[in-house]
């Protein structure tokens, strides 16, 4: 979603002064501290409630995502929760460009689906283990735990979509609480991971984690070290 844009933090498209923040009257918008921008984000939430129809409470602020950029741009990067545990990939960006809210986004967001998932396991960690372990034939003694295991939700595509049917918009994303395992195994290269249902118990994915590439180049006599 994206317009002309809403005054928000003082900045050349609008009149804003920092006094209309609670600042000293010659704030820049780049000097506007990231908590203040966030709570003007919720209450964005909150007062269109059928806009996202996503809980503010399960919105947690990307730290790293937020904040100014350069001296125009000014972002704030609300990562998506349930009971605490992180959606992979799912949030809900607000973006400002000299000032102004010109743009609101969300991506991998089903807030009905994230609601019908309960974000307490069923299985323990140790459990998961096991499922690995039963399925590549046992642990190995010189086996190195890398992740010992991570709880995330994961995004998923409905079964209506993987049978390529037509699906009502907003019915096509779902989730499942899964459990992340990895470890290292001598003489075996790969960091392998495991991605393990944490209610049921099914092995969802296992793979090298590990991303591979090469580089091409020359060096002549002459290059400066």
């Amino acid at each position: 979603m994206e317009g002309k844009g809403i005054p928000w933090i003082p900045g050349t498209a609008n009149s804003l002064g920092g006094e209309a923040l609670g600042l000293a009257a010659g704030t820049a918008g780049r000097d506007v501290p990231v908590d203040l921008v966030e709570k003007m984000a919720r209450a964005f939430l909150q007062a269109y409630p059928n806009l996202f129809a996503v809980n503010p409470d399960d919105l947690a602020l990307n730290a790293q995502g937020s904040g100014p950029v350069l001296d125009y741009l000014y972002f704030i990067d609300l990562n998506l929760t349930r009971g605490g545990v992180p959606v992979e990939g799912a949030h809900i960006v607000f973006r400002l460009n000299h000032g102004n809210l010109v743009q609101v986004g969300q991506d991998l967001v089903n807030p009905a689906a994230l609601k019908a998932l309960d974000p307490t396991p069923t299985l323990s960690a140790q459990g998961a283990w096991q499922v690995l372990w039963n399925h590549i034939g046992g642990q190995d003694k010189k086996d190195r735990i890398v992740d010992a295991g991570t709880l995330k939700i994961g995004p998923v595509s409905s079964s209506t979509v993987l049978e390529r049917q037509p699906a009502v918009p907003g019915t096509g994303l779902g989730y499942r609480l899964v459990y992340t395992v990895s470890f290292k195994r001598p003489g075996i290269m790969g960091t392998w991971e495991a991605r393990i249902d944490a209610h049921s118990g099914e092995m969802l994915a296992f793979a090298d984690a590990n991303l591979y590439g090469s580089i091409k180049g020359n060096a002549y006599k002459t290059d400066q070290v």
